[in-house]
């Protein structure tokens, strides 16, 4: 996970205060077929100071305030305004905390919650796992939690619950929730101190203390999924990364003027395919699942396009953002695709706002070339490869409904149940490579 400020976890952003987003939609291609159900978006992540004043007609409030789940990449939080208003639409908001360390530099910086830090590391550096910063993952220096220390746990409690209560957020989203998001020589370090206590066992513990001294906190994780310890009966919601898109891996160019990196697509097959990798997550959720929710978040770069005179201009990736919730809907899960700070586009479509019910059958279904997940109002597709794929299918519904391509925003031909399905891929105009494709498509009686 990125936050603002900092460079971890295999994401880099700039070193800058703030980031700033574009403001309203992309443009809307795509369009809900008329009286086709909507729901409210599940989880979100926004820049609270894009959100001075509660002004509900500003479009990027709107977008905002129609998901339940307000993540934000920082330690800024939203004033008690947009705040009051945000909660009047329904949503719950999460402050940032990194779960494992601070970082050396973060004890030079203003930071909203105060010098908690500088506190710490003056009056109590027995309570750190060493005295001295140690490496972080993929970033500068940090000073990391000993949470097998009693008045640190307490500690580090009292002061989220304190700093919860001052800024009247329902929650904590706590980035790198497990030992696995240590770097070598910290768990090593852990190990000699701690040898017959597991990280996250001691981890474990924090959550629970957490609870004890903010009985109504909601905690939300990242990837507690992956612990071998049950940290996911401990939290509220948790989260997996960048395992259908990510900012990183894909394509990348290199021209005489610039370098260009392009989304990511995970291929379904293989030992790091969607198919293994999210059947390996699923079956972890199934043992222990969250409290109340899984979501998988992906991220996707802007789309490139040569123009005829050779001039490369950005533009939404839209596809991305579908490949992403495809992937996640195959398993009935939801998500969200966000784009890479920085970059000027987001998706500000009606696709997570489409209500498409319950999903059917007990899980992916594979046909050549593709895989498909039904719904009770939708079906779910996705490419399995890089070659166009034809397919017919039949739909569990009655004869006469129709099933519109939101994509497209076009409606399927169809015979009676029988539906033509043609998916082919992309090819990007940079790199030449070609991408897999996903589509969504709505079910209607009215067809």
């Amino acid at each position: 996970m990125t936050r603002l400020g900092v460079r971890k976890g295999g994401i880099v952003t700039a070193m800058v205060a703030l980031c700033t987003l574009m403001p309203a939609c992309e443009a809307d291609v795509e369009t809900l077929p008329v009286g086709f159900p909507t729901r409210r978006g599940v989880a979100t992540f926004f820049d609270p100071m894009m959100l001075p004043t509660p002004v509900e007609d500003a479009p990027y409030f709107k977008w905002v305030s129609s998901f339940d789940l307000l993540l934000t990449n920082g330690y800024e939080f939203a004033r008690a305004p947009t705040r009051e208003a945000l909660h009047e639409q329904g949503c719950k908001l999460f402050l940032y905390v990194w779960t494992n360390a601070f970082y050396e530099h973060e004890l030079e910086m203003a930071l909203p919650e105060g010098r908690w830090r500088n506190e710490l590391l003056a009056d109590h550096p027995d309570w750190l796992l060493s005295p001295e910063p140690l490496p972080s993952a993929m970033g500068p220096p940090a000073y990391y939690f000993d949470f097998d220390n009693a008045e640190l746990v307490s500690y580090l409690c009292t002061r989220l619950a304190s700093f919860r209560a001052q800024t009247g957020y329902d929650g904590l989203f706590f980035d790198y929730a497990g030992v696995y998001g240590l770097p070598q020589e910290v768990a090593e370090l852990w190990d000699q101190i701690h040898p017959d206590l597991p990280y996250d066992r001691a981890l474990l513990g924090f959550f629970r203390r957490l609870r004890e001294i903010d009985p109504q906190v909601l905690i939300f994780a990242n990837q507690a999924y992956r612990s071998d310890e049950p940290l996911l009966g401990e939290v509220d919601y948790d989260m997996a990364e960048s395992y259908a898109t990510s900012f990183a891996w894909g394509p990348e160019v290199q021209t005489e003027e610039q370098t260009f990196n392009e989304t990511f697509f995970r291929p379904w097959s293989g030992d790091f395919g969607i198919e293994r990798l999210y059947r390996a997550i699923e079956e972890r959720l199934n043992l222990t699942p969250p409290r109340h929710q899984f979501i998988y978040l992906d991220y996707d770069r802007s789309r490139y396009r040569k123009a005829e005179d050779g001039r490369v201009t950005t533009e939404l990736d839209t596809e991305a953002t579908y490949y992403s919730y495809c992937a996640a809907a195959l398993w009935g899960r939801p998500s969200y695709c966000w784009s890479v700070w920085g970059e000027g586009h987001h998706y500000r479509g009606p696709l997570y706002f489409a209500d498409l019910g319950a999903p059917l059958g007990d899980g992916p279904e594979q046909l050549d070339g593709l895989v498909l997940r039904e719904y009770q109002r939708g079906l779910i597709a996705m490419m399995t490869g890089t070659d166009a794929v034809d397919v017919e299918y039949t739909l569990r519904t009655r004869t006469g409904a129709g099933l519109y391509d939101l994509f497209a925003s076009d409606w399927v031909a169809k015979h009676g149940r029988q539906v033509r399905l043609h998916l082919e891929p992309s090819t990007s105009d940079i790199s030449g490579v070609a991408r897999p494709s996903a589509r969504v498509y709505l079910k209607s009686h009215a067809k």
